[in-house]
């Protein structure tokens, strides 16, 4: 007798939590395509954010939509984004929430990397022992510090520049294309840093328009930026590499939102809900 209870309240555990099994692989399916998009769009979103990287031009805030909300403006970038909608609650919380901190992070360097442009201005200003007599200084729309736009002599008359950012200093492939820039003597070379249309930052060296020679001009510039370099490419290393690793696992997301040990999970807590 005691046995045959014990089958029949065995067989109804069974059927139970089998059924409840069934549940939530229905509802894990049904929800299947939802989840995929928003890993699919993290995926595509950091992979974009570490191409920028790899390729010296990292991603800012101000590069992705906005909202405002009275006087405070958002920026969104992907994953910033799904949680900004509240769409993070469908995904796996420490996925959603380490990928949006390594997105902050990764932000942070763009902004860091961006205002590099004012720290090799005023290293330009701290060396102009370096220009020939004659260079100037210019005003630069409506900004107010007169120094802001650089212009050197032009002893040749030339009247053509090669526009380039700032940037060009802090990588190694910018620096020798920029040194034969300089070198070309029938145009100029106008570095210049611009955010949203603005311009805050311009030097303009003309062929003959420096005492030293480019290679020159260009160690003293690298010198006053070596530490902050230093840590730059530190950061971009390191950043690169969290990139790589969170780029695997959301990619296995957006193949299978949901993994097994997830879905067995949900279910055993679905049986005490």
């Amino acid at each position: 007798m005691n046995a045959a209870i014990i089958s029949i309240i065995t067989s109804l555990v069974v059927s139970a939590i089998t059924f409840i099994f069934g549940l939530k692989s229905g509802k894990n399916q049904a929800d299947r395509d939802k989840l995929q998009d928003f890993y699919k769009e993290m995926y595509v979103g950091i992979r974009d954010i570490r191409k920028a990287l790899s390729e010296d031009h990292p991603k800012k805030y101000e590069n992705y939509e906005s909202k405002t909300t009275g006087n405070r403006t958002q920026y969104l970038p992907p994953v910033a984004k799904i949680f900004y909608e509240g769409n993070n609650v469908f995904l796996n919380k420490r996925i959603a929430e380490s990928s949006l901190d390594l997105e902050c992070r990764c932000m942070t360097y763009g902004d860091v990397f961006s205002n590099m442009s004012e720290s090799i201005h005023k290293i330009i200003l701290d060396n102009l022992n370096l220009f020939e007599e004659g260079y100037r200084f210019e005003s630069l729309g409506s900004q107010r510090d007169e120094k802001r736009k650089l212009v050197s002599c032009n002893p040749n008359s030339v009247n053509s520049c090669i526009l380039i950012s700032y940037s060009a200093f802090l990588t190694e492939d910018g620096r020798t294309n920029l040194e034969k820039m300089l070198s070309d003597p029938e145009k100029g070379v106008t570095f210049e840093k611009t955010d949203r249309g603005t311009i805050h930052y311009n030097t303009t060296i003309y062929p003959g328009g420096l005492k030293v020679s480019y290679t020159e001009f260009i160690n003293c510039i690298m010198d006053g930026l070596s530490l902050k370099q230093v840590q730059l490419r530190t950061d971009k290393k390191k950043l690169m590499k969290e990139c790589d690793k969170k780029i695997k696992k959301l990619a296995r997301r957006a193949k299978e939102p949901n993994s097994f040990f997830e879905t067995v999970f949900g279910a055993i807590t679905d049986i005490f809900h």
